[in-house]
């Protein structure tokens, strides 16, 4: 999954090192491209702090996340996204957070059931994903409702809604 092609992320005060690769189908359309995945994982390192730090981001088909999340978490279905921290120093000297898989497929399914734009949807996976890099998690409800209000607080700071609303109470508001 890794390559070392990396280079920081510009024009932000913090520069993180992000690396986007793609195995999916390339009739996936209207998808983010690599610099705006980039940009989004880098706002949510910067909004939440700590050091340069490096983080690889491999878009991954169905079928392959599904694979992953059989050797990982034991279900034998698709996911949105999975983490693998690895918290080690990197080639770069920075430290390596690890990876993050993402299925567009699933993602896209997601936003359309829910009622969100793809946009918003694939920038919470990310966020989602870059928190369980650094130790966040959703096993308990009280993990998962400061997990959820980090979520929720990054994504406003990039211009996206909350994510936990449904469309009728985003349109009361």
């Amino acid at each position: 999954m890794r390559n070392m092609n990396l280079s920081p992320v510009k024009g932000i005060k913090v520069r993180h090192y992000v690396e986007v690769l793609s195995d999916c189908e390339s009739d996936m359309v209207n998808l983010p491209d690599a610099g705006q995945i980039a940009d989004w994982v880098n706002d949510a390192l910067v909004e939440t702090g700590g050091e340069v730090s490096e983080v690889s981001v491999k878009l991954v088909s169905a079928r392959e996340m599904a694979d992953l999340n059989k050797e990982y978490r034991q279900r034998s279905d698709a996911t949105n996204v999975l983490s693998f921290p690895m918290n080690v120093e990197s080639e770069t000297g920075h430290p390596l957070l690890g990876d993050i898989a993402v299925c567009p497929a699933v993602v896209i399914a997601e936003a359309k059931e829910q009622d969100k734009s793809l946009e918003a949807h694939f920038a919470h996976m990310l966020v989602h994903g870059v928190l369980h890099l650094q130790g966040h998690n959703h096993k308990g409800d009280e993990e998962a409702e400061k997990m959820e209000q980090i979520e929720v607080a990054i994504l406003r700071t990039m211009g996206f809604p909350n994510p936990y609303m449904t469309p009728a109470k985003r349109h009361k508001k």
